[in-house]
């Protein structure tokens, strides 16, 4: 393998925004929350942010809530 080669992990697989082109698009995780430029169609887009962590159930007591 690669050293220099990016691993999966780095990439956000996306997916055109453009209803005529959909090209599925492999975009470097460093461009999370940037606008970027279809290959394929030209047509900018948002990559999303990185996703935050998932929330506790409402049902559950967190540290900051009283029991």
């Amino acid at each position: 393998m690669d050293p220099q080669a990016p691993a999966a992990a780095d990439n956000v697989m996306m997916i055109c925004p453009n209803l005529k082109c959909r090209k599925v698009l492999q975009v470097s995780a460093r461009y999370r929350g940037q606008q970027v430029k279809c290959h394929n169609c030209g047509t900018l887009f948002l990559v999303p942010a990185q996703k935050k962590a998932d929330k506790p159930a409402a049902g559950s007591p967190t540290s900051g809530d009283p029991v």
